[in-house]
């Protein structure tokens, strides 16, 4: 019997940056549909000090946030063992906010230590009940004007294969802003990634590239 196969076709995408709507919100605090939404930030490497009083701005609009801390030159896994750190895994979250430092809170030698930290977590999370998650970084323009946050770029890819296996809603927010990010939590408008750049709202959006020449 001869069995015959098909070829697939390599499908090739393009992102493009689209300018896009500003949100304007006249209320910011007690949102109904967020009250009292068990909300984890995971703050990796003090990338919280750059974002003043957001878990603060997050509690002002209904959600109960815990802050939970992953820091450089700290061995997680043994102090996991050694029973130094808790994980606070116990609750059921709904939102997962992932604070990403900037380029100078870091170095490359740090980033395999944060995703370890990173895996134990989400392995030990009920991933299934989260409504959505959040990816901010400290960056401007996609990072394409500055030089790009490597750690937010691994992390970023990281939270995208989550979404892609369990169908849970994302948004990366490039901003330092925290008027922005509050308004892309409350609207969410399933654009996975957002950029802020003299106070106008980018969007990365991806393309498929048709009808390729052969060379």
């Amino acid at each position: 019997v001869d069995i015959s196969e098909k070829d697939e076709e390599e499908e090739i995408y393009l992102s493009q940056i689209v300018p896009s709507r500003i949100f304007n919100l006249t209320q910011l605090e007690n949102n109904p549909k967020f009250k009292n939404l068990g909300t984890l930030i995971i703050n990796i490497n003090s990338g919280l000090s750059n974002y003043q009083n957001l878990s603060e701005n997050l509690q002002k609009i209904g959600l109960k946030t815990q802050i939970f801390e992953i820091k450089n030159g700290e061995n997680f896994i043994k102090s996991l063992k050694n029973k130094e750190t808790d994980l606070p895994l116990d609750k059921k979250f709904k939102i997962l906010i992932l604070v990403v430092p900037d380029n100078t809170q870091y170095s490359l030698n740090d980033c395999l230590t944060f995703f370890d930290s990173l895996f134990i977590i989400f392995q030990s999370m009920n991933i299934p009940e989260l409504d959505k998650i959040v990816i901010i970084s400290p960056e401007d323009y996609f990072g394409w004007e500055q030089g790009a946050n490597s750690l937010s770029s691994g992390i970023g890819a990281f939270i995208k294969t989550i979404n892609r296996e369990f169908q849970i809603p994302i948004k990366l927010i490039n901003s330092i802003n925290l008027e922005h990010i509050i308004q892309e939590i409350l609207t969410w408008d399933q654009i996975e990634e957002v950029a802020y750049k003299d106070n106008i709202r980018y969007t990365l959006l991806r393309k498929k590239l048709e009808n390729i020449p052969e060379i």
